[in-house]
């Protein structure tokens, strides 16, 4: 009997019947809104102040080739210190590390070390607010100094290390935990070492805007850099390549910038003297008809 009462009286629950708790009283949306705001504005100025003496502190290191290598060292023990033995992969680690202090002595690692510090700090004062274009100056005496620099240019084991491109795995990134602040510059990129990529996308493109005729001498330095490249190869059959194919195809975008500089006259002269010299060109074909373009539209 009794089984049969609790029986009727479970059937008599309508089904859906759960007690929900009640919402909390209306929230006072506005001062919410006014306290996010504030949160927001108190984590920038933080934010500011904290990326500032980062710059400063990298900055100091800068200064010089030896407190360059000291900064790098220090941060290489520092995102060292703590880490346990994980078998073959920290033991590999550990091979590359030894390999790197190898050339840390060396002079070439020294400076290039400093051009990365400087190039990292430009990064952040970009991100910390400073336009690129102010920082162009800068930028353009940086890329300078290294090409006057045929040691620094031809050190590669140096190189693969100052001159590596600035991420998430290098040791003064994980130091001063910055890695979100490397993405600021447009058209930069993240590596120190990348000259000709400055060169193409930062510098020659604000000397083209400003009409500017160094970017001709950008042309024939770059043409002068590759054929050493080239040459040191040492293998004929790519010399003849570079000197017949390469060559003649950056002397006519050199030419196109010659007339983007307002000196048309020049740039078809120079236009139809590499038509008349290359006429087994693989771009023959577009070069007349680009050319020919260029006369029909007149000046």
């Amino acid at each position: 009997m009794k089984r049969l009462a609790l029986g009727c009286f479970v059937c008599f629950v309508p089904a859906g019947t759960v007690l929900l708790a009640r919402d909390l009283p209306d929230v006072n949306r506005q001062q919410l809104i006014a306290e996010l705001e504030k949160m927001e504005q108190s984590r920038k100025e933080q934010w500011e102040v904290g990326i500032k003496k980062v710059i400063a502190e990298i900055s100091a290191a800068a200064q010089s080739p030896l407190g360059a290598v000291k900064l790098y060292q220090s941060a290489v023990r520092a995102t060292q210190e703590g880490k346990k033995d994980q078998g073959p992969a920290t033991r590999r680690t550990a091979r590359n590390q030894q390999q790197q202090e190898d050339v840390f002595g060396s002079s070439t690692f020294k400076l290039g070390m400093q051009f990365r510090l400087r190039y990292l700090t430009m990064l952040l004062r970009i991100s910390a607010g400073e336009s690129p274009e102010s920082l162009f100056p800068e930028l353009e005496r940086y890329v300078n100094e290294i090409l006057g620099d045929q040691k620094l240019m031809e050190d590669e084991e140096a190189w693969r290390i100052w001159g590596n491109a600035i991420g998430a795995d290098d040791p003064i990134v994980q130091m001063f935990r910055i890695e979100p602040y490397l993405k600021g510059a447009k058209e930069w990129g993240t590596t120190p070492g990348n000259i000709d990529g400055l060169i193409d996308s930062v510098l020659m493109p604000h000397y083209r805007e400003k009409k500017d005729p160094k970017l001709i001498q950008c042309w024939d330095d770059r043409i002068e850099r590759q054929r050493e490249k080239v040459d040191k190869g040492g293998l004929d059959m790519r010399m003849d390549r570079f000197e017949t194919e390469t060559v003649p195809k950056l002397q006519w975008q050199r030419a196109m910038d010659i007339r983007n500089l307002d000196e048309p006259n020049r740039a078809i002269s120079e236009m139809m003297a590499l038509i008349r010299q290359n006429p087994g060109h693989p771009d023959f074909v577009q070069w007349v008809a680009e050319l020919k373009g260029l006369l029909a539209g007149g000046t």
